[in-house]
């Protein structure tokens, strides 16, 4: 399993970020602005049961990585989520007002 989490304050905003990943797990994304949860997503990578129901076993969404706007007093954050450049684990970008803050050089996949 992979797991990182980030944090970073930036004008009295604290932002924490958490992002998990593993092939039998699925994934796990959690962000919390000013200590409560706005963002939860959690879903498995690969489902047998769609694989015998002859549907499509993957799912793409635990596999691409996202990006998220939120707004605090004005101020824009945008989270990115997903793989990091190797892709051998997990990986996050902080923007604030649309310019890199904190985080990873790259997040694969990510919405831009």
């Amino acid at each position: 399993m992979f797991k990182k989490t980030w944090r970073i304050s930036y004008n009295g905003i604290d932002i924490k970020v958490d992002n998990a990943w593993s092939i039998f797990g699925g994934t796990k994304e959690t962000v919390f602005i000013n200590g409560e949860r706005v963002y939860l997503y959690q879903g498995q990578f690969f489902s047998f049961k769609k694989l015998l129901t002859f549907k499509n076993p993957f799912n793409a969404r635990a596999i691409f990585g996202t990006a998220h706007d939120f707004y605090v007093n004005g101020t824009k954050i945008t989270i990115k989520l997903g793989n990091n450049a190797q892709g051998t684990g997990v990986a996050c970008q902080i923007f604030i007002n649309d310019e890199f803050y904190y985080g990873d050089d790259k997040v694969l996949f990510a919405d831009s």
